[in-house]
């Protein structure tokens, strides 16, 4: 049976109202209030019969309708008519329709209608969605990993779709997440009333805004900076922090949760009551899933990536769900994942301990060390040769003669049925111990050719690029005969940031193609500080916005750093690289700064001609686009000419509020114009 939702169960912990009911009934089974019953068989806004309550809850019911002019199921989310004296629920319920109206997508519940009644209530008309919750699923025990990689998927590229306009859910969980096996376990986001909608994105007229509210009041805020709210069991620990914390990591964490409870059957915390829960989630690191799931096998990258998204610290989290669909295709391979998701347990060097921002070493590289290291802690103990011993130092008159250096024992062969057990003593263990000086044998000539093809790797990369750290430069000047902190026989002044190389360029764009984003924020301020034209580079620049964007999601003084350099120091090509981030990574939180600086008049002085018109006709509201298309024709180039093409048919979507010009003479002339214009050179 089709199901919706209402709200979301949560918590709120906060001196203003809660923002939604703490209780919600579920499905068509349950006995129906009096005062919800009979609004059964009406007809609202003319066109939508309510059949079936499908869901309950402090504010209102969902109802199953049939759209009376199209003959199709709908689910019509009611809001009670008292709700009108609560503004602030209101204001969340419109926003939740204009959330719901945006966001196309296949893993979306869509909107379709909003409005109000004659009796002040409000309504929300939904995708009706069949199936049942993945709650239903978590309670029947685990799940085959394939399954919940297939299921998974759905949800990111969802929550990706959301956050790439802007939209963070903020209640994932189970109980909002619908599953349709009849048609191939499809999945269906639903429920985003305590969703952040940024309004400003969906406008589509200047500064008019109508709705329930009529426009009063609909961009104030609602959420308050202390005000917390969800459900607990999925709260990301940076909640605690109030709302201004959570952003879209926050939602791959509570994605985390559902993979785990999906693969062991449980959550990985017990707690007797909500704040209990609430501190485990903050302070204790999830158990591995065989000890809450003895007998299940996971895969171990599948695991990794789950241990990798319930990080306490956002930043150690993928930081997008974008990426979380890039691990996700190596999920469920037996060997390494690529670059996409290495290291997915653990952010610092498996091998040195050292963070990431060393030498640039490729995941080929990493895996080998890796299997190295396992097939050197296989090797027995007893195999390996002792030290040699010292010669004792002749005494020094006064001095008390050092003791003699301890005398080594000659290994100790354990006997063959403890190294390897036989059913039948005697004559078997002969072979038995055979076999393991065999074994080892092998096992020794496998770690000396793996030794020898991570030194290889190491030596070649080192050589090949320029040192990306200290540490690095002074491993390779040891290995030229030179001391650390010297190259080319010159001191290096104390305190002064590093020069940029001649290899920075290149080796900029590598960080990016290997996703070595530490060791990229480095280069990036090398090259900010000492090679401005280098940004004159296509590549360079397209390197540049990526690793901006990452840089974004730091709270320290590096983020700040790249981004006034950007704006301030590095002239036009520092706004070419801001713009790139706006173009390429449309969304993110990096691309949002990005635009609220080139929304700033004093930049916008301060761009080049084609910048400027490109930056005004993304910030035009869709009645005042028309009047820059001449302007267009005249100034733009290709940033511009994509902009353009945007604005047309089948690209654009008026359906859900996207400016989309059709038969527009001045649109057509201006891209024909900018088609012939030769492109700038990258």
């Amino acid at each position: 049976m089709g199901r919706a939702t209402l709200d979301s169960s949560p918590v709120t912990v906060s001196d203003a109202p809660p923002p939604d009911p703490a209780s919600t009934t579920r499905g068509a089974g349950a006995a129906v209030p009096s005062k919800l019953a009979q609004h059964l068989g009406t007809v609202i806004s003319d066109r939508y019969r309510l059949v079936e309550l499908i869901a309950t809850g402090g504010m209102g019911a969902v109802y199953k309708a049939e759209h009376l002019l199209l003959r199709k199921w709908v689910a019509v989310k009611l809001l009670h008519p008292q709700t009108k004296n609560l503004p602030d629920q209101v204001l969340r319920f419109e926003r939740e329709a204009i959330a719901g109206g945006h966001l196309q997508h296949p893993n979306i519940a869509s909107a379709t209608d909003f409005g109000r009644l004659p009796d002040g209530s409000f309504f929300l008309v939904l995708e009706y969605v069949r199936g049942y919750p993945l709650e239903d699923v978590i309670r029947g025990g685990p799940i085959p990993a394939p399954r919940v990689v297939k299921i998974v998927r759905q949800i990111a590229a969802a929550l990706a779709a959301a956050h790439e306009r802007g939209v963070i859910h903020r209640d994932i969980k189970p109980h909002n997440i619908m599953l349709d096996p009849g048609q191939g376990d499809l999945v269906k986001v639903i429920d985003f009333g305590l969703a952040k909608v940024p309004l400003d994105r969906f406008e589509t007229t200047a500064g008019e805004s109508g709705g329930a509210s009529g426009g009063r009041g609909l961009h104030r805020a609602i959420t308050q900076r202390d005000m917390v709210f969800g459900t607990v069991a999925y709260m990301a620990p940076e909640a605690a922090g109030g709302m201004d914390k959570v952003d879209e990591r926050s939602d791959l964490y509570a994605v985390g949760i559902v993979i785990y409870e999906l693969l062991a059957g449980r959550h990985p915390f017990d707690a007797t009551d909500r704040i209990e829960l609430f501190r485990k989630q903050c302070t204790t690191p999830p158990p591995p899933l065989k000890l809450r799931a003895p007998g299940v096998e996971v895969p171990p990258n599948l695991e990794a990536m789950v241990m990798r998204l319930l990080r306490k610290d956002p930043a150690q989290r993928f930081e997008s769900a974008r990426e979380l669909l890039e691990a996700l295709d190596h999920a469920l391979s037996p060997t390494s994942a690529p670059s996409s998701s290495a290291s997915l347990d653990n952010p610092r060097d498996s091998m040195t301990g050292q963070a990431p921002g060393g030498p640039l070493i490729t995941d080929a590289a990493r895996a080998a060390r890796r299997d190295l290291a396992t097939t050197a802690a296989a090797l027995p103990a007893p195999l390996k040769p002792p030290p040699p011993p010292r010669p004792p130092s002749p005494a020094q008159p006064g001095t008390a003669r050092p003791p003699s250096p301890p005398q080594v024992a000659p290994p100790q062969v354990p006997p063959p049925q403890a190294a390897l057990s036989s059913p039948r003593p005697g004559g078997s263990s002969v072979f038995a111990w055979v076999e393991l000086r065999k074994r080892r044998r092998r096992l020794w000539a496998i770690g000396a050719s793996m030794a020898l093809a991570v030194v290889s790797i190491v030596a070649f990369l080192l050589l090949r690029s320029a040192p990306a750290s200290d540490e690095a430069a002074g491993l390779l000047a040891d290995s030229a005969g030179a001391s650390p902190g010297h190259s080319s026989g010159a001191p290096a002044a104390s305190g002064a940031p590093a020069a940029a190389s001649p290899q920075d360029r290149e080796r900029l764009i590598e960080t990016v193609k290997y996703k070595e984003w530490s060791s990229g924020e480095e280069v990036l301020i090398r090259l900010l500080q000492s090679d401005p034209a280098a940004f004159r580079e296509g590549g360079v620049k397209k390197a540049a916005a990526m690793i901006a964007v990452k840089v974004a999601f730091r709270a320290d003084a590096r983020g700040e750093q790249v981004f006034e350099a950007l704006e301030k120091k590095l002239g036009a090509e520092g706004l070419d690289v801001l713009y790139e981030m706006v173009s390429a990574h449309g969304g993110t939180k990096g691309a949002d700064r990005a635009m609220e600086i080139l929304r700033r008049p004093d930049v916008l002085g301060r761009m080049s001609p084609p910048l400027k018109i490109a930056v005004e006709l993304r910030n035009a509201p869709c009645n005042q686009k028309a009047g820059l298309f001449k302007r267009a024709a005249r100034e733009g180039d290709e940033r511009v000419a994509l902009v353009l093409e945007l604005l047309k048919p089948p690209q654009c979507k008026p359906k859900v509020g996207q400016c989309c010009f059709r038969n527009e003479p001045a649109l057509e002339q201006a891209m024909t114009i900018l088609r012939a214009r030769p492109r700038s050179q990258p």
